[in-house]
């Protein structure tokens, strides 16, 4: 196949994107045998950095529905994938945080019900973690009110400022 019309950005890629000769013709071979469009994601490796775009190459018919050329839509996912890559780095984080840390690591919502619990807490209760997700933090116990730093607590609370390092006397449960 021959390109016919194409944005500058498009003739740029199209090396790094089709290196092969055959490659478009395969794409457009695909088309041809399933008479779907052909959804494709790109990671590349350019001089100005890694780039991830999503394509969609269908056909373009003619008003008896015959093949007269083939169309590809190009989306620039650079952002978007570098922001899942960034997430995941950050979970993979929190998790390596939370295995290495002998102290329970919980988060809360503004109305403080348990949004995640560690395995440790989960662990130690000998509860699973999906049956501690959404219950009232304050329904698994209190802070020691005989410990000074802990009586500070309820005030980091009503800020929803973090804190650390604090008795927290669990109930039966």
């Amino acid at each position: 196949g021959e390109i016919k019309v194409c944005s500058a950005r498009f003739a740029e890629l199209t090396p790094d994107l089709f290196p092969k000769t055959n490659d478009l013709d395969s794409v457009f071979a695909r088309i041809e045998e399933t008479g779907k469009e052909v959804v494709r994601t790109d990671e590349l490796v350019l001089p100005e950095g890694k780039i991830t775009l999503r394509s969609r190459h269908f056909a373009l018919l003619d008003t008896q529905r015959r093949t007269i050329g083939y169309v590809g839509i190009y989306d620039d996912l650079t952002a978007l994938a570098n922001t899942a890559r960034k997430a995941k780095d950050m979970e993979n984080w929190l998790q390596d945080v939370i295995r290495s840390s002998s102290d329970w690591v919980w988060s809360t919502d503004r109305n403080f019900n348990l949004v995640f619990v560690s395995s440790r807490i989960s662990e130690v209760l000998e509860v699973p973690t999906q049956s501690l997700t959404g219950r009232y933090f304050l329904s698994l116990g209190s802070f020691d009110h005989d410990d000074p730093i802990s009586t500070a607590t309820r005030a980091d609370m009503d800020k929803y400022a973090p804190f650390r390092n604090r008795v927290f006397l669990m109930t039966d449960h």
